[in-house]
């Protein structure tokens, strides 16, 4: 099979202007790197939004504190509380993810995990698959060994 003439010459010009060939693929990788971005936050953004009642409602509240060069940090359930308290939202729920380690069996096993308080289902308005949600008691220390399996 022969190769077309027009194709010939691309080659041929490319083979002698490789700086500019360079220099093209370059401006191209860079171009479509920077759309596949912009749509990527794009889609997640407006195009699709989170799943929950009032998505549009939901806001992640963090703290900076500039005296000690830290950039936004999670705060405290002491200080949680009193924003809970506050009445500035319409209704609040904490988590804080870590990484838990299964034991009992022929092995452990490394799960991800979370925290959070008994609101936190109600806040984003959905329900487990099976059984209950987390209750107000479930909170109270010596009661809070309750465990809400994901699929």
């Amino acid at each position: 099979m022969s190769i077309p003439p027009s194709i010939r010459y691309a080659l041929r010009s490319l083979r002698s202007g490789w700086g500019f060939a360079a220099l093209f693929v370059v401006t191209l990788t860079l171009g479509l790197a920077g759309v596949n971005t912009m749509f990527s936050v794009l889609n997640t953004v407006i195009l699709r939004p989170l799943p929950f009642t009032n998505a549009d409602r939901l806001v992640t509240i963090t703290e900076t504190v500039p005296f000690m060069g830290s950039g936004p940090q999670i705060c405290t359930l002491d200080e949680f509380l009193r924003w809970k308290k506050s009445g500035l939202l319409d209704d609040a729920a904490a988590i804080n993810t870590t990484d838990l380690i299964l034991t009992g069996g022929d092995r452990a096993e490394l799960l991800s995990g979370a925290r959070v308080t008994p609101d936190f289902f109600r806040v984003f308005g959905i329900s487990p698959l099976l059984g209950r949600g987390f209750r107000q008691d479930d909170a109270v220390p010596g009661h809070e060994q309750v465990i809400i399996l994901s699929y």
